[in-house]
Protein backbone atom coordinates (compact mmCIF):
# COMPACT_ATOMS: atom_id res chain seq x y z
CA UNK A 1 0.00 0.00 0.00
CA UNK A 2 1.09 3.53 -0.94
CA UNK A 3 1.80 5.59 2.33
CA UNK A 4 -0.25 8.67 2.07
CA UNK A 5 0.97 11.93 1.58
CA UNK A 6 -0.20 13.92 4.54
CA UNK A 7 -1.82 17.50 4.31
CA UNK A 8 -2.64 20.24 6.65
CA UNK A 9 -4.56 23.87 6.25
CA UNK A 10 -4.07 26.80 8.27
CA UNK A 11 -7.29 28.98 7.74
CA UNK A 12 -10.64 28.04 6.41
CA UNK A 13 -12.17 30.65 5.12
CA UNK A 14 -14.19 30.72 1.63
CA UNK A 15 -11.41 29.27 -0.38
CA UNK A 16 -10.51 26.78 1.37
CA UNK A 17 -13.14 23.75 -0.37
CA UNK A 18 -10.78 24.52 -3.12
CA UNK A 19 -8.25 22.33 -1.71
CA UNK A 20 -9.49 20.32 1.28
CA UNK A 21 -12.39 19.15 -1.63
CA UNK A 22 -10.16 17.53 -3.69
CA UNK A 23 -8.10 15.98 -0.99
CA UNK A 24 -11.60 14.03 0.83
CA UNK A 25 -12.48 12.82 -2.56
CA UNK A 26 -10.73 13.03 -5.59
CA UNK A 27 -7.24 12.14 -4.10
CA UNK A 28 -8.17 10.30 -0.99
CA UNK A 29 -5.97 7.19 -2.02
CA UNK A 30 -3.01 9.31 -1.67
CA UNK A 31 -3.60 12.28 0.59
CA UNK A 32 -4.63 12.73 3.90
CA UNK A 33 -5.91 16.04 5.53
CA UNK A 34 -4.64 15.42 8.94
CA UNK A 35 -5.20 19.22 10.34
CA UNK A 36 -6.72 22.24 10.32
CA UNK A 37 -5.92 25.03 11.77
CA UNK A 38 -7.77 28.59 12.24
CA UNK A 39 -8.68 31.09 14.84
CA UNK A 40 -12.27 30.84 14.66
CA UNK A 41 -13.82 27.82 15.95
CA UNK A 42 -16.80 28.44 14.42
CA UNK A 43 -15.35 27.80 11.26
CA UNK A 44 -13.06 24.81 12.29
CA UNK A 45 -16.19 23.08 13.11
CA UNK A 46 -18.35 23.54 10.06
CA UNK A 47 -15.51 22.13 7.88
CA UNK A 48 -14.41 19.56 10.16
CA UNK A 49 -18.64 18.40 10.17
CA UNK A 50 -19.08 19.73 6.50
CA UNK A 51 -15.87 17.19 5.07
CA UNK A 52 -17.16 14.26 6.79
CA UNK A 53 -20.92 14.97 5.89
CA UNK A 54 -19.57 14.98 1.97
CA UNK A 55 -17.03 12.81 2.32
CA UNK A 56 -17.31 10.74 5.33
CA UNK A 57 -13.68 11.14 6.05
CA UNK A 58 -14.04 10.66 10.00
CA UNK A 59 -13.40 14.35 12.03
CA UNK A 60 -10.60 15.88 11.14
CA UNK A 61 -8.61 17.14 14.04
CA UNK A 62 -9.06 21.12 14.29
CA UNK A 63 -6.51 23.57 15.78
CA UNK A 64 -6.52 27.04 17.16
CA UNK A 65 -2.61 27.06 17.56
CA UNK A 66 -0.35 26.86 13.78
CA UNK A 67 2.59 25.45 15.89
CA UNK A 68 0.82 22.76 18.12
CA UNK A 69 -1.22 21.39 14.77
CA UNK A 70 2.31 21.32 13.39
CA UNK A 71 3.98 19.28 16.26
CA UNK A 72 0.60 16.52 16.31
CA UNK A 73 0.22 16.75 12.56
CA UNK A 74 3.48 15.93 11.48
CA UNK A 75 2.28 17.13 8.06
CA UNK A 76 4.11 16.56 4.53
CA UNK A 77 2.58 19.70 3.01
CA UNK A 78 0.73 23.18 4.78
CA UNK A 79 -1.81 24.85 2.36
CA UNK A 80 -1.58 28.42 3.48
CA UNK A 81 -4.90 30.33 3.11
CA UNK A 82 -4.79 32.80 5.64
CA UNK A 83 -5.24 36.58 5.12
CA UNK A 84 -2.62 37.72 2.32
CA UNK A 85 -0.95 40.15 5.05
CA UNK A 86 -0.02 37.04 7.09
CA UNK A 87 0.98 34.25 4.34
CA UNK A 88 4.85 34.90 4.58
CA UNK A 89 5.09 34.07 8.81
CA UNK A 90 3.02 30.35 8.43
CA UNK A 91 5.02 29.67 4.89
CA UNK A 92 8.30 30.12 6.94
CA UNK A 93 7.24 28.42 9.97
CA UNK A 94 6.16 25.41 7.75
CA UNK A 95 9.15 25.34 5.63
CA UNK A 96 11.28 25.51 8.98
CA UNK A 97 8.75 22.95 10.23
CA UNK A 98 10.30 20.54 7.34
CA UNK A 99 6.90 20.85 5.29
CA UNK A 100 6.55 21.86 1.58
CA UNK A 101 3.98 24.90 0.95
CA UNK A 102 1.09 26.03 -0.79
CA UNK A 103 -0.19 29.00 -0.57
CA UNK A 104 -2.74 30.56 -1.95
CA UNK A 105 -2.17 33.84 -4.51
CA UNK A 106 -0.77 36.37 -3.32
CA UNK A 107 2.53 34.64 -1.89
CA UNK A 108 3.05 37.60 0.11
CA UNK A 109 2.24 41.10 0.13
CA UNK A 110 5.67 43.02 -0.11
CA UNK A 111 9.15 42.37 -1.13
CA UNK A 112 10.94 41.83 2.21
CA UNK A 113 8.22 39.53 3.13
CA UNK A 114 9.06 37.75 -0.07
CA UNK A 115 12.70 37.64 0.55
CA UNK A 116 12.03 36.05 3.58
CA UNK A 117 10.08 32.69 2.07
CA UNK A 118 13.15 32.80 -0.38
CA UNK A 119 15.56 32.52 2.19
CA UNK A 120 14.02 30.09 4.38
CA UNK A 121 13.50 27.63 0.99
CA UNK A 122 17.11 27.99 0.58
CA UNK A 123 17.65 27.33 4.08
CA UNK A 124 15.21 24.14 4.14
CA UNK A 125 15.33 22.78 0.60
CA UNK A 126 11.64 22.76 1.07
CA UNK A 127 9.68 23.40 -1.98
CA UNK A 128 6.59 26.39 -2.09
CA UNK A 129 3.94 27.01 -4.77
CA UNK A 130 1.32 29.68 -5.19
CA UNK A 131 -2.36 28.81 -6.77
CA UNK A 132 -3.78 30.85 -9.22
CA UNK A 133 -7.24 29.90 -7.52
CA UNK A 134 -10.34 32.01 -8.46
CA UNK A 135 -9.80 32.33 -12.37
CA UNK A 136 -12.97 32.14 -13.52
CA UNK A 137 -14.77 34.79 -11.04
CA UNK A 138 -16.40 37.61 -12.72
CA UNK A 139 -13.58 39.74 -11.11
CA UNK A 140 -10.82 38.08 -13.10
CA UNK A 141 -13.08 37.86 -16.32
CA UNK A 142 -14.73 40.28 -16.09
CA UNK A 143 -12.38 42.24 -19.06
CA UNK A 144 -9.81 39.56 -20.67
CA UNK A 145 -11.65 36.32 -20.84
CA UNK A 146 -14.90 37.56 -22.99
CA UNK A 147 -12.12 39.47 -25.32
CA UNK A 148 -9.89 36.40 -25.51
CA UNK A 149 -12.83 34.74 -26.25
CA UNK A 150 -14.32 36.98 -29.22
CA UNK A 151 -10.68 36.65 -31.00
CA UNK A 152 -10.79 33.22 -30.95
CA UNK A 153 -14.15 32.86 -32.71
CA UNK A 154 -12.36 35.70 -35.61
CA UNK A 155 -14.54 38.19 -33.89
CA UNK A 156 -12.35 41.61 -33.44
CA UNK A 157 -14.79 43.47 -31.73
CA UNK A 158 -14.57 44.67 -27.82
CA UNK A 159 -17.08 43.23 -25.90
CA UNK A 160 -18.97 44.89 -24.11
CA UNK A 161 -19.41 43.45 -19.95
CA UNK A 162 -22.58 43.86 -18.51
CA UNK A 163 -21.45 42.61 -14.99
CA UNK A 164 -22.52 43.77 -11.04
CA UNK A 165 -19.24 42.98 -9.50
CA UNK A 166 -19.84 39.35 -7.86
CA UNK A 167 -23.27 38.15 -9.52
CA UNK A 168 -23.16 36.14 -12.34
CA UNK A 169 -21.07 34.28 -14.13
CA UNK A 170 -19.30 35.94 -17.34
CA UNK A 171 -16.94 33.06 -18.04
CA UNK A 172 -18.65 32.02 -21.73
CA UNK A 173 -17.68 28.23 -21.36
CA UNK A 174 -19.81 28.60 -18.08
CA UNK A 175 -22.92 29.59 -18.66
CA UNK A 176 -25.35 27.39 -20.31
CA UNK A 177 -26.20 27.93 -24.30
CA UNK A 178 -30.06 27.63 -23.32
CA UNK A 179 -29.85 31.02 -21.26
CA UNK A 180 -30.17 29.04 -17.89
CA UNK A 181 -27.34 30.11 -16.13
CA UNK A 182 -24.89 27.70 -14.29
CA UNK A 183 -24.89 26.00 -11.12
CA UNK A 184 -21.75 26.80 -9.98
CA UNK A 185 -22.16 30.13 -10.13
CA UNK A 186 -25.95 31.32 -8.86
CA UNK A 187 -26.62 34.04 -10.78
CA UNK A 188 -25.38 33.70 -13.70
CA UNK A 189 -28.50 32.87 -15.26
CA UNK A 190 -29.45 36.73 -15.10
CA UNK A 191 -26.70 36.48 -18.42
CA UNK A 192 -29.23 34.30 -20.57
CA UNK A 193 -27.25 32.96 -24.06
CA UNK A 194 -23.72 35.11 -22.88
CA UNK A 195 -22.19 33.47 -25.57
CA UNK A 196 -24.26 34.04 -28.18
CA UNK A 197 -23.23 37.37 -28.86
Amino acid sequence: MIKKRTFAVVGTGLRIPMFIYPIADTYRETCELVGMCDPSETRRVFHQRRLDDLFAVGLVPTYSDFDEMLRACQPDVVIVCTPDYLHHEFIVKSLEFGADVISEKPLTTDASKCQEIFDAVKRTGRSVRTTFNLRWTPGATKDTLPQIYRHSRGQRRPVPTRSRRGKGCLCPRAVSRRGEGNRLYPGSERFPGRDRH
